[in-house]
């Protein structure tokens, strides 16, 4: 027998009340002697058994009355049968992912969680067995202790978790604890379950978070505007007026920007950073406080350089001024300070290049496509032209070359290059007017393409929507392919505006195909080359501790990456002096909608809600007393009242 209450049977003594009371009457009772009173003492003296028999009744009723009447309160219950001791074993799953992060500083849902956890492990004695699964992309049971769990970047996978459970356990002999939110993209699959659900409130569910930050190109040159893309999205049904986003310059405030997002909405915001400084830089896009903190930043990593070496390729007897692009790539050299240097060459000697450019003025000759080959496998840059005849063999093409078209210069056949919904590529740029207009170049000859294989990427495109750039990289090395020339014979790309500034960002994103990616995705491995004279490489997690990287054949490599966004570097000491060299890791923001399950699929998962320790302990001591006997205490109370009420009419 259990009770609710039990803390109103201390009232219990109280029942000897009218024990008390009967008692103390009979020490103040007064005799009066009076001339009959010979004749009513021998009347009583008949009766005095059976008055005495009536008054114990009496006043055993009234105790009993008084006695049930604190059981009614203290609320008695019948005791069920419980887990302990009957070889079932307790599990905990614990959502492992960062929606458990939402609320204040201090007070998120995740503090909470682990509160409840330790109460509740806690509570149970000595050689209590249980189990606990931490729900991360893959379920981990976890061994030690439990205060040294922590969150994932990753979404809730529930209904694998509890597979993972039903695969441990197959009879089913478990007690089953859900520690989760009520995100409804983590519940998906999940019905008909049987167990406690600690689910943690929150005051907000208005949430933003910044899902991209992009270079338009992980290298460029000094003193040249690098576009950084930000991406923010509205995860809510609730519009954010004014989201301010803050960008960060190695770590030092760089501007601010306002965005207006209406609910589930996703915009892009572009700002140009200038480098005055050679080496390795990051820039962190972050935004201001609202329910979930942990995905307001992402990072970016980009290398800036002094100067590009291009060195183009044409044969000894093309030296027309439009049999090859020479001649005008040597005006926009000196147009960007030498910034830009191109060298003319024949295919000799490809070393201390860091991009190669190929038209029609050059042959390409089995002997050279070798040396190609060997350069681009070493980590070189390859920039190809297919506006003019290329017997180019397969593994140079990014995509399969079509038709050639040639059509009449300033007739009304012709191609431009288009500025709309231009991908995140170091030409994104010209999608505002900053550098001129991009549509006002025409494009007279051009090179039709087949289908685009898997591997290669459109970075820019005619108005038509046909290709005009293309990349393949190799990590490190890559291809780019013109579909039109950047010669003159068939195109006034040469006399626009953008001129100089396009060439800038098309031979710096072709060069950044020479350095390994410095945004990657979460997990992804990570690598760096490294330079004749570096000695010892150490990765660092933002974080986290730093691992000691060996490297092997001059590149450094951390397999795997890193499970979580943040801004990691590498630590690179050469003879001279350390250099610090950033990665921006980016994860996708697949934990950020926190959308709660409908009133409906909540009482589809059958479980226990709580929201707290004490909640969950009230629970489980309901589930511990089996069935309320309150009522029948009620109906012995009236029936022993009744009884007292008859007791009474007899003394009348």
């Amino acid at each position: 027998m259990n009770f609710i209450h039990p803390v109103l049977l201390w009232a219990l003594p109280f029942a000897l009340m009218p024990v008390i009371i009967y008692y103390l009457m009979r020490f103040r009772s007064l005799t009066v002697t009076w001339g009959a009173n010979y004749i009513l003492e021998r009347a009583l003296n008949r009766l005095r058994k059976k008055l005495h028999r009536d008054q114990i009744i009496l006043l055993t009723i009234r105790t009993l009355a008084a006695a049930l009447l604190v059981v009614v309160f203290a609320r008695p219950a019948s005791s069920a049968k419980t887990a302990t001791g009957n070889g079932v074993q307790r599990i905990l799953l614990v959502d492992g992912s960062y929606s458990l992060l939402a609320g204040e500083p201090g007070h998120t849902r995740w503090d909470r969680v682990k509160e409840t956890l330790q109460q509740l492990t806690a509570s149970w004695p000595r050689g209590e067995t249980w189990s606990l699964c931490l729900l991360t992309d893959k379920p981990t049971w976890i061994e030690s202790a439990a205060d040294q769990i922590a969150p994932t970047e990753t979404a809730l996978p529930l209904a694998r978790g509890l597979a993972a459970v039903r695969e441990r356990f197959p009879q089913g002999n478990y007690e089953l604890y859900i520690f989760a939110d009520d995100q409804a993209t983590a519940w998906r699959d999940v019905a008909g379950l049987t167990g406690y659900w600690i689910n943690p409130p929150v005051s907000s569910r208005a949430n933003a978070g910044v899902t991209s930050v992009a270079f338009g190109s992980d290298k460029n040159l000094v003193g040249h505007p690098s576009r950084l893309l930000v991406t923010v999205r509205n995860f809510s049904d609730e519009p954010m007026p004014a989201v301010a986003v803050e960008i960060l310059v190695d770590g030092v405030f760089f501007s601010r920007e306002s965005v207006a997002l209406l609910p589930r909405q996703e915009r892009q915001v572009a700002v140009d950073v200038t480098f005055d400084k050679a080496g390795s830089h990051a820039a962190t896009a972050r935004l201001g406080k609202d329910a979930l903190a942990y995905d307001n930043a992402l990072s970016a990593g980009i290398e800036i350089v002094e100067r590009l070496s291009v060195l183009v390729l044409r044969d000894a007897d093309k030296t027309g001024k439009f049999d090859s692009a020479w001649e005008f790539l040597q005006i926009a050299g000196r147009a960007t300070d030498g910034a830009l240097v191109f060298n003319l060459g024949d295919g000799q000697s490809l070393a201390g290049a860091d991009v190669v450019y190929l038209d029609g003025g050059c042959t390409l000759t089995p002997v050279l496509a070798t040396r190609l080959r060997e350069y681009v496998t070493n980590g070189g840059a390859l920039v190809l032209a297919v506006d003019a005849p290329l017997n180019a063999p397969a593994w140079m093409l990014p995509a399969p070359l079509g038709a050639l078209r040639r059509e009449p210069i300033g007739g009304t056949t012709f191609q431009a290059l288009g500025r709309a919904g231009l991908p995140p590529s170091p030409l994104r740029a010209f999608a505002t007017e900053e550098d001129g207009d991009l549509a006002t170049a025409k494009f007279f000859t051009w090179r039709e393409l087949g289908a685009i294989p898997d591997g290669t990427t459109v970075l820019a495109t005619f108005a038509d929507g046909r290709p005009w750039l293309v990349r393949k990289r190799f990590t490190p090395g890559s291809i780019s392919l013109l579909t039109a020339g950047l010669n003159g014979a068939g195109n006034n790309l040469i006399v626009r505006e953008h001129f100089i500034p396009l060439l800038v960002r098309l031979f710096a994103d072709a060069a950044a195909g020479t350095i390994f990616p410095r945004t990657v995705a979460g997990r992804e491995t990570i690598r760096l080359r490294l330079n004749p004279g570096e000695r010892s490489v150490t990765f660092q997690p933002e974080n986290a501790a730093p691992v000691v990287v060996t490297p092997q054949k001059q590149v450094a490599t951390v397999a795997g990456g890193v499970n979580r966004s943040g801004l990691c570097s590498f630590l690179v000491v050469r003879d001279d002096q350390p250099t610090r060299v950033w990665v921006g890791v980016q994860g996708e923001r697949v934990d950020s909608d926190l959308s709660p399950l409908t009133p409906a699929a909540k009482d589809q998962l059958g479980l226990i809600e709580v929201a707290d320790w004490p909640q969950l302990d009230e629970a489980l001591q309901a589930s511990r007393r089996g069935g309320d006997w309150h009522h029948w205490a009620m109906i012995g109370l009236i029936g022993l009242l009744i009884g007292e009420l008859l007791m009474q009419r007899r003394f009348l």
